[in-house]
């Protein structure tokens, strides 16, 4: 049962300029594994981290409407990482532990995340499905 659902747009330009940001500003918002997927190819690099980004943000959308608890769009970046199955296709990695310290009555979810870009525009789709 679909429990809630969320999607964001990013434009890609405006993270052409953060090839030029540390490490340590950009593990406030991508985890190292993505920070590496990222700088595998260069010209890549902006399109990547746009794309992760639009989908944390998606998550964070979904999770907040959802759930009704209020999560920090930081918190959240932290705790969902995005990867590739063995077929290539993406999938967000979510450490529900961080995300549910402290509160209660949290449903227990399974997270389904679409992933698009061109050269201008990245797009992410996330659906939060109701474990059965």
């Amino acid at each position: 049962m679909i429990y809630a659902v969320g999607t964001d747009l990013v434009e890609i330009h405006r993270f052409i300029k953060w090839i030029d940001y540390s490490d340590a500003q950009l593990s406030k918002i991508f985890s190292y594994n993505e920070l590496q997927y990222a700088r595998l190819v260069p010209c890549k690099f902006s399109e990547r981290l746009a794309v992760r980004f639009a989908a944390k943000e998606a998550f964070y959308k979904a999770l907040s409407s959802g759930t009704g608890f209020s999560y920090s769009l930081r918190t959240v970046c932290q705790s969902c990482e995005v990867e590739h199955n063995l077929q290539g296709a993406p999938q967000l990695r979510v450490n529900w532990e961080k995300l549910k310290q402290g509160l209660k009555d949290v449903p227990e979810l399974t997270t389904h995340v679409s992933l698009s870009h061109t050269g201008l525009v990245a797009a992410a789709f996330v659906i939060l499905e109701l474990k059965k």
